[in-house]
């Protein structure tokens, strides 16, 4: 089956590249009628030129740059039960138990100070990006009152916006000064072949058909990401199920960075600036400017790239000496360092779509500045989950033994790195002293639904829908 940009929401498949400002508004449901009510309006087509809100589709836009603002929902377990869905999506025990029950096993051992709002207090999430058109705050206003009209109570609200960009550069930046959110899978869409310079490094690597053939990049396929299309297993997951075709499951959390902290480590541990970047560059995997260790692995490149190349693969640098083992986006997503070309890993991968945040405390002198942290995958478990459980938490799987990554390891242990070395460089370790240059501060497992599949929902509980389906057999 082929990808149905119109019932899919959009921001999955596709980002918004032009919006770069973001409100998460939580909601708790108190009237259910009057909800339901309002998902039937949000979830009804409309055409782009409508000052109406709706929820946005994963349709190209005919005119992109008067597209100022986009609408998307998700809904936590909590909140399909309010609305009568949860036996629909009750099987899926990741999602079932959220986050801030799952927390002990992702590491995050100060799940109990998170702050009700961000850890089990919502059952809506209404994500609204726009960009700098000067009428977008009083629209943005305006849908938070209806909002508030239509039954439901604002939970949280957290505000992020993309770091301004440096000149003659695409992508975005995070609060450590490194380029984010350009490595994401290529998803094989069944309209028109990715390219294949895109791919290569980000697809599927396919082994040769013959003893001297050439191995050969692919698409990954759509039901990694989307329900009801086949995966790498040859699986449908969700088969027939129409709440559950096109959605798809959506990771939410609030990441705090100790910029200070971070910054304060690297002086200590080099005696030069240009040290202190190559440093931060192994932990990291990449350099500033987004180019990889893999082609760069001494020096930072002399002149950045307007888009850093993303097709390469850790076949050439096994043991580490180029990109070390440990480093942060080799973890993230090994390619081929798991043997195998990419059987190992090609069930793990999540689309990301985070978003920079930088707010204001009241007796302190310096701003918090963190990343909204946003994935997208089909199995919380098999693809978020086990990327943070077992390749950042863990370092069996790279041959490091208990290490874990520097910036999203587990908080309750003191994280240390190798940085593998060679005949240029000796190698060395990197132990912050049980410092954290991350910290988590909440956040919650998602549905996020196809259009029609939204629709349905809103048109009553699931229990209702099946006796009127038994009725006119």
């Amino acid at each position: 089956m082929s990808h149905e940009p119109g019932d899919t929401q959009g921001n999955i498949v596709r980002g918004y590249r032009h919006m770069h400002n973001v409100h998460y508004l939580f909601c708790e449901i108190r009237q259910v009628n009057r909800v339901r009510a309002l998902l039937r309006k949000l979830s009804a087509a409309r055409g782009d030129g409508s000052d109406e809100w709706h929820v946005r589709s994963d349709e190209h836009w005919k005119h992109k740059q008067a597209v100022h603002t986009a609408l998307n929902l998700a809904l936590t377990y909590p909140g399909l039960e309010r609305l009568g869905w949860g036996d629909e999506l009750e099987r899926f025990e990741d999602f079932k138990q959220g986050m801030y029950g799952r927390a002990a096993q992702l590491g995050d051992s100060d799940a109990d100070r998170w702050p009700p709002d961000l850890r089990d207090g919502a059952h809506l999430l209404f994500t609204i990006y726009f960009d700098e058109h000067p009428d977008n705050p009083r629209r943005v206003d305006d849908l938070r009152a209806e909002l508030a009209s239509s039954g439901l109570r604002e939970v949280s609200c957290q505000t992020a916006r993309a770091i301004p960009r440096k000149a003659g550069e695409s992508g975005m930046r995070e609060h450590f000064g490194f380029r984010d959110g350009f490595s994401q899978p290529v998803l094989e869409t069944g309209h028109r072949r990715a390219h294949p310079d895109r791919v290569k490094g980000e697809g599927v690597l396919e082994p040769p058909s013959s003893p001297l053939g050439r191995a050969s990049w692919r698409a990954l396929r759509l039901g990694e990401v989307l329900l009801g299309h086949l995966d790498e297993d040859g699986v449908i997951a969700g088969g027939q199920n129409p709440v559950l075709k096109n959605g798809t499951f959506m990771v939410w959390r609030k990441l705090e960075q100790h910029v200070k902290r971070f910054e304060e480590f690297f002086e200590r541990a080099a005696s030069s600036k240009e040290e202190q970047e190559w440093l931060k560059a192994k932990v990291i995997g990449r350099w500033p400017d987004g180019t990889s260790l893999v082609e760069s692995p001494y020096e930072r490149p002399g002149r950045a790239s307007k888009r850093p190349r993303n097709d390469f693969d850790y076949g050439g640098d096994p043991d580490g000496a180029g990109c070390p083992l440990g480093a942060h986006v080799r973890r993230a997503n090994p390619r081929t360092s798991l043997g195998w070309w990419t059987v190992r890993s090609r069930r793990h991968r999540i689309i990301r779509r985070g978003m920079p945040y930088q707010e204001d405390v009241e007796g302190e002198p310096e701003p918090r500045r963190g990343l909204i942290f946003v994935c997208f995958n089909a199995s919380i478990s098999r693809q978020f989950e086990l990327i943070q459980r077992h390749w950042l938490m863990d370092g069996d799987a790279f041959g490091l033994g208990g290490e874990q990554d520097l910036m999203l390891g587990s908080h309750g242990d003191p994280a240390k790195m190798t940085i593998q070395g060679d005949r240029r460089r000796p190698a060395m370790l990197l132990n912050p002293a049980g410092e954290r240059f991350v910290t988590v501060l909440g956040g919650y497992y998602l549905f996020v639904p196809g259009i029609a599949a939204l629709g349905l929902i809103a048109r009553g509980p699931s229990s209702r829908r099946r006796r009127l389906l038994a009725g006119t057999r």
